[in-house]
């Protein structure tokens, strides 16, 4: 769908430009396949040709209950252990949100996006 978006802007000599806006791991049909869904969703999630998307709150929901069943503390954890955020290289944008115990940037602070016809967005993925 969004290859042909794309292609539909091509043929009219606009932009298109395809973003989310988190919260990827809950409140969708998939998210609620099994208590560790956030493996199954970072390996379909990867595969979308996102030009940025950003962290949103039900990334850092508790999911182990803090610490008293097994798995990962939250799902922004579980997406960095699966690899998802290195593979987006830089698109997954976390504004103002760090790493607890080392005060790193969970994503990139903002990225610059170009069109093929012109545009240039920057864009930032706050949390709020």
């Amino acid at each position: 769908l969004v290859q042909r978006l794309k292609e539909a802007g091509r043929k009219s000599k606009k932009d298109v430009f395809f973003f989310d806006n988190g919260d990827i791991n809950d409140g969708t049909g998939l998210s609620a396949i099994a208590q560790d869904h956030v493996d199954s969703l970072a390996s379909l999630m990867a595969s979308a040709p996102y030009d940025a998307l950003n962290i949103g709150n039900h990334e850092l929901y508790q999911l182990n209950a803090n610490g008293f069943i097994a798995g990962e503390a939250c799902a922004i954890v579980g997406l960095r252990d699966a690899g998802y955020l290195e593979h987006l290289s830089g698109r997954y944008l976390t504004s103002n949100v760090v790493w607890a115990k080392t005060g790193e940037p969970v994503g990139s602070r903002y990225r610059v996006v170009q069109g093929e016809f012109g545009t240039t967005l920057l864009v930032f993925g706050f949390l709020y």
